[in-house]
């Protein structure tokens, strides 16, 4: 009666676990209605030199007034809006006083390089103001967040936002400045794109309409994969409810067959091959992204070295520092007595992770920028802890390391560091943020990914473990 009351509680324990990945995994489609693999967001780029757009650049006056540009950069000058500058994620936000700056206004005073003043390229100090202009606004960059299905067959397209970008000239060489991101999701600016474009041949035609009809596959847009949570941030279309991680626990007890291995994780190697993907930018090939080297997926490991905050993904380095700033509990590296030896603050060899605190001036307004901290990448997570007992699977902690390299930095070593126990407090940090997985038609977050086991490693260590043990243990990742 005992064993059969045993192999049901193993079993009961097997589903919960299938449970678990399935939640993580399927989270995107009571959300949206849909059941899209992959969310992407594609910019491009369209001018005034081509009369498909001219209704985008249409002005009442000489001077740029009465066009689509001046109603949206007069809501950021008259204060009623903030926008951010060209990182349209997470970036920072842009004042009225950079805005001319991009706009041609220069003071009296102010030292120019090849500037055109007055008709004419002019190096020097500035004798008088000169006010910025809305003239040379010759270029918008959209955005365009789509949905795909796992063989990356377009679901839906919807237009979230747009840059000005003013053209200027330093001699014979033409620059770009881009202005500032208005996004749709801001009321007053999607107020102004409903309005009707006045160059039109449609009487009914809004600039959002218009926005919306334009054939993106002609202008070779560049497109990103993002996180959902990224969208969320561009669009109010998209919603979705957290998945509650507090249901997830360690076993109580193990089984007498059960130990505790050791894996190291390989990165992909960066190359001409994998660009594309470690680079998250795929250009607009036959209308394919780059499908043949997405389909090849041989990049599970991806999500513990690769992840751009600019598209909403992180790495698990960073991650995992981050962690370590919250003041979670670390433990000095040990291959056999895992969490034998807790660290303080002054024990955690900083150089390891080279992190600072700086300021910096805008090179253009010379105003101080927010305080930026500022890390360098010394490390990554090279191994992973797991608890296997029967057939069900647990990490349990991740190891940070840095890689050693020679005087020509060829890579020499991996040097272990510390491990970090994953508690409740480090599930939770993990399950803030989506693991970049192109090629995968799944929307994990960095824990989801974890339990969900689809990473690839080299087992380097494999021993047995008891319940005493594993109690102690227990204790720390509670």
């Amino acid at each position: 009666m005992f064993k059969f009351e045993k192999t049901v509680y193993k079993m009961i324990r097997i589903l919960i676990s299938v449970i678990f990945i399935i939640l993580y995994s399927l989270r995107i489609v009571a959300q949206t209605g849909t059941s899209p693999a992959f969310v992407m967001l594609e910019e491009v780029l369209v001018t005034s030199a081509d009369p498909r757009f001219a209704p985008l650049f249409y002005s009442t006056s000489e001077s740029g007034e009465g066009s689509l540009a001046y109603e949206l950069i007069e809501l950021v000058k008259t204060g009623k809006i903030e926008v951010l500058r060209s990182d349209i994620v997470g970036g920072w936000k842009t004042s009225w006083d950079y805005i001319q700056h991009s706009l041609g206004k220069r003071e009296k005073g102010q030292h120019i390089y090849g500037e055109i003043i007055d008709g004419k390229y002019f190096s020097g100090t500035l004798t008088k103001d000169i006010p910025y202009s809305l003239k040379n606004i010759q270029r918008y960059k959209l955005y365009y967040i789509t949905f795909h299905d796992e063989n990356y067959n377009l679901l839906s397209r919807d237009f979230v936002g747009l840059i000005p970008l003013n053209q200027y000239k330093q001699y014979t060489r033409t620059f770009y400045e881009p202005i500032a991101y208005f996004g749709l999701k801001e009321p007053m600016v999607s107020a102004i794109l409903g309005k009707r474009c006045l160059q039109s041949s449609d009487s009914s035609m809004t600039y959002v309409n218009f926005l919306n009809h334009i054939t993106t596959e002609e202008l070779d847009p560049h497109i990103h994969l993002i996180s959902l949570k990224a969208a969320i941030f561009l669009s109010d279309k998209f919603s979705f409810e957290k998945t509650d991680t507090t249901y997830f626990s360690f076993p109580e007890f193990v089984n007498s067959s059960a130990c505790v291995v050791m894996k190291e994780i390989s990165d992909i190697e960066y190359n001409d091959s994998t660009y594309y993907i470690y680079e998250n930018n795929f250009d607009n090939i036959s209308n394919k992204f780059v499908i043949s080297q997405l389909k090849a997926r041989s990049d599970a490991n991806l999500p513990f070295f690769v992840g751009s905050e600019t598209f909403g993904y992180i790495d698990f380095f960073t991650v995992s520092y981050k962690s370590i700033d919250q003041c979670n509990n670390v433990y000095k590296y040990d291959p056999d007595n895992f969490f034998s030896h807790q660290l303080d603050r002054s024990e955690i060899d900083i150089s390891d992770y080279l992190c600072d605190t700086i300021e910096s001036f805008d090179s253009c307004t010379g105003a101080q920028n927010p305080d930026t901290v500022v890390c360098t990448k010394g490390g990554a997570v090279l191994r992973i802890l797991e608890l296997r007992d029967g057939t069900i699977v647990y990490p349990i902690a991740l190891c940070i390391g840095k890689t050693v390299t020679d005087k020509h930095f060829k890579h020499v070593e991996y040097k272990p560091i510390l491990w970090i126990p994953l508690n409740q407090q480090f599930i939770s940090i993990l399950d803030d943020y989506q693991a970049y997985l192109p090629g995968y038609p799944q929307q994990l977050t960095l824990w989801g990914y974890l339990l969900s086991g689809m990473y690839k490693g080299t087992i380097i260590s494999e021993r047995p473990i008891d319940n005493a043990e594993w109690q102690q243990m227990l204790e720390i990742l509670r």
